[in-house]
C-alpha cells in the first residue's frame, strides 16, 4: 500500500510538468464550459500516454540491466 501511496508522485510530477513554463505551448483562451473540458480532458489522455510510454522503457531498461539519462545527462541511479 506505501509503494502506491508514493506513486502518485510520479502523477503530480505530469500535471507540474504540464502546467510549468517548459512546457511551451501558445497560451489557448477558452470561454466555453465544454471546451475547456475537452482541452482538460486531452491533457489528461497525453499525460496518461506519457506515463505508460515511459512505463514501458523503464520496464525495458530493467529487463536489459540498463540506464538512461535524465534531462540534465545524468545517468538514472533509480527507476522508481
Amino acid at each position: 500500500m506505501l509503494k502506491y501511496y508514493k506513486g502518485q508522485d510520479n502523477v503530480e510530477k505530469g500535471f507540474r510538468f504540464l502546467k510549468s513554463d517548459t512546457f511551451s505551448v501558445s497560451k489557448v483562451y477558452l470561454k466555453n464550459k465544454a471546451r475547456i473540458e475537452a482541452v482538460t480532458m486531452i491533457m489528461v489522455l497525453c499525460l496518461m500516454i506519457y506515463s505508460i510510454a515511459e512505463w514501458k522503457l523503464r520496464t525495458k531498461l530493467e529487463e536489459q540491466n540498463e540506464t538512461a539519462p535524465d534531462q540534465k545527462g545524468n545517468k538514472q541511479k533509480d527507476l522508481q
